[in-house]
């Protein structure tokens, strides 16, 4: 079985990295971070004359930098804005577990005659970001209220209440349309004349 040394990094020794522009919360020595990206983001090809592609900026609007350790609220929401027209919508989460990011020691402290590995960083938090988030949200709860105040105002208050019938079939058009896609209703009237 192969075993491969693994050590820790003079990085993650030293303390935290002062210009790190990431909230203190989600701060590392090497300034490394987790973002989970769920949706799919549109990226221009990279060009031969620059080998990286600026993708866009992460932003958390509720953060402030002299606020207090122990509120945390401004973790609920956090944007990744790619290009000028995409917008991931997301939140910052505590891992369940601690997650070690690992890396080849560089040459000039590893021995000649084997690799080594070193603990670049130990990330506790991630940014998951999602692309409909809140949207789909709102629309999901607008069609459901609509539907349920649709029932009830069909049911309770419309003129044609006090006529006999299934409840159901005054609130919602179902049955309707299930006899209809079913063949068990016949079309319109065809009245002849006499």
């Amino acid at each position: 079985m192969p075993t491969i040394p693994l050590h820790t990094s003079p990085a993650q020794i030293a303390g935290t990295n002062p210009t790190n522009p990431l909230p203190q919360l989600l701060q590392t020595p090497g300034g490394l971070a987790i973002l989970e990206i769920q949706g799919s983001i549109n990226l221009p090809a990279a060009s031969p004359s620059s080998p990286t592609i600026s993708i866009g900026r992460l932003v958390f609007p509720d953060y402030t930098a002299g606020g207090s350790p122990e509120n945390q609220s401004w973790m609920k929401r956090a944007h990744l804005y790619v290009g000028q027209h995409q917008r991931l919508t997301g939140e910052v989460k505590k891992l369940p577990n601690p997650v070690a990011i690992i890396r080849k020691r560089n040459s000039g402290e590893a021995t000649a005659k084997e690799e080594e590995l070193e603990i670049a960083e130990v990330v506790y938090y991630k940014t998951l970001t999602t692309a409909a988030g809140w949207i789909l949200t709102v629309l999901i709860a607008v069609t459901v209220a609509r539907v349920v105040l649709s029932a009830i105002y069909n049911v309770y208050f419309h003129p044609l209440r006090k006529f006999p019938g299934p409840k159901f079939a005054a609130a919602t058009p179902l049955p309707f349309v299930w006899r209809l896609l079913n063949g068990r209703m016949n079309g319109p009237l065809d009245y002849e004349a006499a």
